[in-house]
């Protein structure tokens, strides 16, 4: 296992395995973590209750961690939605001071 990348939100890893097998990663397991190897979506399994792990083929693969939290991107759609909201409000409330 190499670590061709690591940043906060992104880990990833170039595996030679010989066999079939587990990669643990000694990360903190968290939501909003997804695991993909060779570009497929697979399971983050916990290891030792706060690391994660994954399941990994036999060959060459590449498996890319990546920190996707969904209820920030949903937080960030209904803030969104607020922002347009208020735009519209004002500029509808404008255009009835201008009339």
């Amino acid at each position: 296992v190499k670590i061709t990348e690591y940043t906060s939100n992104k880990v990833t890893l170039a595996v030679n395995a010989h066999a079939e097998g587990l990669v643990f990663l000694a990360d903190n397991y968290y939501l909003g973590w997804k695991v993909f190897i060779d570009g497929k979506g697979s399971e983050i399994f916990r290891a030792d209750y706060t690391f994660r792990a994954v399941r990994v083929p036999k060959g060459t693969h590449e498996i890319v961690f990546s920190y996707v939290p969904e209820k920030f991107y949903i937080g960030l759609l209904f803030a969104g939605i607020g922002l347009g909201g208020i735009i519209s409000f004002l500029l509808v409330s404008s255009r009835k001071r201008a009339h």
